[in-house]
């Protein structure tokens, strides 16, 4: 149904449930032990890095109707294509009282000539013989506009979809064990924004440093956005102040990003695992909020759909069906509202479902909303927000009442002078109909399926109820 990566619920969930307890490791007891014992302090004194990467973004190819593009000639997404990445990262750290410090992250750079950047921070308890607990939060911006969509079909048409500006706010727990040469971490928490899907996320790892200044890691994460995701990462300190690093993250399908860079530290640690335990904590909250967004920078389901078939209300009172409305057709929307077809979808069905309303024949995709009596609804809200990245609806279901039409009168309009005109007004009546059944059915991959974009207020009446273009 939508495009982004929904690989099991089980496997998000063992991912949220073992960071968490991950972050509990460090309890308040062993807190108070380590401090009683008059360990290092939380922080060693001021510090900061930054690093300068480079590296690239890649998407495969993302079929938005469920069909593989590879091995099928229905259709096509235009979507494959790797971009180049260019990043500055940089944190200052500083001690707050022995046993906790502050930490402020900043990145910015380009993809593919687009800012992307966001600012992080962290503030945390620490114990560098035990481990670190602490809360943190940040917020990006990618300025990137998403992919061209393009289809192909017989005749050829194209369609273009774009998200023009993704934000995200995080806000999560942090934590880090410390075990000799291993640490295990995990972040937790909640993120929302514009363009992203809104929800929990979670990612934790393990890092080993096989010497004093020479460390590799791997890991797993998690977030409603994203599905599921993998990481790898390696640092060497090449001099006292100067390492070199690299890192790699990619979602299980579909997505790629690899950075690697030179970092510099300031600070009085001599060795990788002192910097990374006694000066700054090795999480920038501003670079993982930039990634979380580069995972998701493809479209889910471009067009939510009806069947060709399907009567559109035009704006002189008849109807016509959608398969063959042109581009500049007026229709009849919410209120009365005369607006005009400012474009036409027509991807195919794919993977996707028909449903049915009352026992009446299957005619629309579940991502379309309709209007009800206590505002717009979908079956799937879930994948009405994903192909949109702004419209949140309701959960459409049985007992639910959809407002349809039931009468429509045409009418010549007089003129100021009170001689007739040719112009027509039509007047439209609604109510409300209680929808007792919704049922899906599948259908043929290769079936064309339409949508309508429109000025005006964007709605118009599908098969007599009224629907939402997006």
């Amino acid at each position: 149904m939508t495009g982004i990566t929904r690989h099991a619920s089980s496997l998000k969930a063992a991912l949220y449930s073992s960071t968490a307890i991950g972050l509990l490791a460090v309890s308040p007891m062993a807190m108070a032990q380590a401090q009683e014992a008059g360990g290092l302090p939380a922080v060693s004194a001021l510090n900061a890095k930054i690093a300068i990467a480079g590296g690239v973004a890649h998407h495969d190819d993302i079929d938005t109707n469920g069909v593989n593009l590879n091995n099928n000639q229905l259709g096509a997404f235009n979507s494959a294509g790797t971009d180049g990445l260019a990043m500055v990262l940089a944190s200052l750290t500083a001690p707050v009282h022995d046993a906790f410090g502050v930490q402020l992250d900043i990145a910015g750079g380009v993809l593919d000539d687009d800012f992307i950047g966001g600012i992080g921070g962290h503030f945390f308890w620490r114990d560098p013989s035990t481990g670190l607990l602490g809360i943190t939060g940040a917020y990006g911006v990618n300025e990137q506009e998403a992919f061209e969509s393009v289809f192909l079909s017989n005749p050829p048409y194209t369609v273009e979809s774009e998200l023009d500006r993704q934000k995200i706010w995080r806000l999560a727990a942090e934590g880090e064990l410390y075990q000799e040469r291993f640490t295990l971490h995990g972040v937790a928490g909640y993120q929302w924004g514009e363009n992203i899907l809104e929800g929990a996320f979670a990612r934790g790892g393990i890092r080993y440093y096989a010497t004093k200044n020479f460390m590799v890691g791997f890991g797993a994460g998690a977030s409603e956005e994203i599905g599921g995701f993998g990481t790898a990462e390696v640092e060497f300190l090449a001099s006292g102040n100067v390492s070199v690093f690299a890192d790699m993250r990619t979602e299980f399908d579909n997505y790629f990003q690899g950075t690697a860079g030179i970092r510099i530290y300031f600070g009085p640690s001599d060795t990788l695992i002192a910097k990374h335990r006694q000066d700054d904590p090795t999480s920038n909250a501003a670079y993982d909020a930039v990634a979380a967004m580069q995972s998701t920078m493809k479209l889910t389901d471009v067009a939510c759909c009806f069947t060709g078939e399907t009567p559109i209300l035009m704006a002189d009172g008849t109807t016509k069906a959608i398969s063959d409305v042109r581009v500049g057709d007026l229709v009849i929307g919410q209120g009365g509202q005369v607006n005009r077809v400012m474009e036409i979808e027509t991807p195919c069905l794919g993977e996707r479902k028909l449903y049915a309303f009352n026992e009446g024949a299957p005619f629309v995709t579940a991502e379309h909303p309709f209007m009800t009596r206590t505002g717009w609804k979908s079956i799937d809200p879930e994948a009405t927000f994903a192909e949109t990245g702004h419209f949140r609806v309701a959960s459409l279901a049985a007992g639910d009442e959809v407002i349809v039409l039931t009468k429509v009168a045409a009418r010549a309009m007089p003129m100021v002078s009170g001689e007739p005109a040719a112009l027509m007004e039509t007047a439209i009546e609604t109510a409300h109909l209680a929808l007792a059944k919704i049922e899906a059915h599948e259908d043929d991959a290769a079936r064309t399926v339409y949508n309508l974009r429109l000025n005006g207020n964007h709605t118009y009446f599908a098969n007599s109820f009224l629907v939402h273009n997006k």
